[in-house]
């Protein structure tokens, strides 16, 4: 009986609460128009894509509870989205068009190396500041972090993503981008819409944009597999295989990141490269996303 008392006094003022509820904020609207409507909008028509945000809201799932207040009205945009009849006015949205690192062609020569090299060359993956930056393009975004290192007399960088930092272990998604040259809107991690980094934040997962300053991957022994050398992982073999272990050790060594729940991905060449981290890592991989090339 006085758990049944509980229970209905939660309902009524839960209730009362909904039924006498605020506008929902600005920033709350931004986020529903903005990010959740559109990302939804990928499965569903626009009613579908409405309903599915406002249950979230309503439920406080989701990047929408730490943003809007529960039980919130809509607002005229808000319900707008429903029929198709407001968008979102993002700035900066025609340099976005090409800043997702989706294109393989986006850089076909050599990057540019760092002139001159930063006054600090550490040899273990390392927070990127100003006196290593060096070449690498440092996030500064909330929950964004870039790390550098000199490995074989080349500097190599890698950006991670986590939604909860410091809060929670999650999966990792690698998203490697060869052509990026490191540059943070070649990997789509220069910004909270960008398409791996809004998956990452709805679905719970950690993103790692791994690249190169060559614009190409340096495949283990020329690429080339045979019965002498079935499978060619070890430092020996590639410049890349070490890059990526030197990455897998730091991921094992964080409180923040499962190493034993990465999963690869990329399309043609970095699709191929995605696969190869999976056959000589298979401990710490667990699944390939794959396009454009390849065979598993």
């Amino acid at each position: 009986m006085k758990t049944y008392l509980v229970f209905v006094t939660c309902c009524v003022i839960g209730f009362s609460t909904f039924a006498h509820a605020d506008v929902c904020s600005s920033e709350c609207e931004d986020e529903f128009i903005c990010e959740c409507h559109p990302f939804k909008m990928q499965e569903s028509d626009a009613q579908g894509a409405y309903n599915a945000c406002r249950s979230e809201l309503d439920a406080q799932i989701g990047p929408l509870s730490t943003i809007c207040t529960p039980g919130c009205q809509d607002t005229s945009q808000m319900t707008a989205v429903a029929d198709g009849a407001a968008n979102c006015a993002e700035e900066g949205s025609d340099e976005d068009e090409n800043e997702e690192g989706d294109d393989d062609e986006a850089g076909s020569a050599a990057c540019a190396a760092a002139d001159p090299p930063p006054d600090e060359q550490p040899s273990v993956p390392t927070e990127c500041t100003m006196a290593n930056a060096g070449r690498c393009e440092c996030s500064s975004e909330t929950n964004f972090t870039t790390y550098t290192w000199w490995l074989q007399g080349q500097q190599r960088c890698f950006t991670t993503y986590h939604p909860n930092i410091g809060a929670q272990i999650l999966p990792v998604l690698f998203l490697m981008q060869c052509y990026a040259c490191d540059t943070l809107s070649g990997l789509g991690m220069n910004r909270l819409n960008a398409a791996p980094v809004e998956a990452a934040r709805r679905y719970g997962f950690a993103a790692v944009g791994l690249s190169t300053q060559d614009s190409d991957w340096t495949f283990a022994n020329d690429g080339v597999v045979n019965r002498s050398i079935p499978q060619a992982c070890g430092d020996e073999y590639s410049k890349d295989y070490v890059y990526l272990r030197h990455i897998m050790e730091f991921l094992e060594a964080s409180t923040d990141f499962d190493h034993t729940q990465i999963y690869t991905s990329g399309f043609s060449q970095n699709s191929m490269f995605a696969a190869y981290a999976a056959f000589c890592f298979e401990s710490n991989v667990v699944g390939i996303w794959q396009a454009g090339s390849g065979m598993v």
